[in-house]
């Protein structure tokens, strides 16, 4: 298989989100991401991504939201992953709103 490069590791993310349907729990929506890290190599060197890379809670009027960035690009190979480099899933009381930045700034 080989040492694959970050790029090439995060591959299996955006895969990951053409199998998700809108109105599933949270449970399995992360079945679907998974949540191990994603390993790779830059260099000869170990690369462990965060999967999710972060994650953020907010309220607006009576809904409350979770947010879970994944890392499917990478823009600049290095250890701080963008906006450009990530896709954020979008869940309100636990059902997946949704994803991409056309729905995170719609729930902001």
């Amino acid at each position: 298989a080989g040492k694959k490069t970050p790029a090439q590791a995060v591959e299996i993310n955006k895969k990951n989100l053409s199998s998700l349907t809108y109105g599933i729990g949270r449970n399995f929506t992360d079945e679907v991401m998974g949540k191990k890290p994603i390993r790779a190599y830059r260099n000869e060197q170990e690369v462990v991504i965060p999967n999710p890379y972060k994650t953020e809670k907010f309220s607006k009027g009576q809904k409350n939201y979770d947010v879970d960035f994944y890392v499917t690009d990478i823009v600049t190979d290095d250890d701080a992953y963008g906006p450009e480099e990530l896709t954020p899933l979008v869940f309100t009381d636990g059902i997946l709103a949704g994803w991409g930045w056309k729905t995170y700034n719609e729930a902001r």
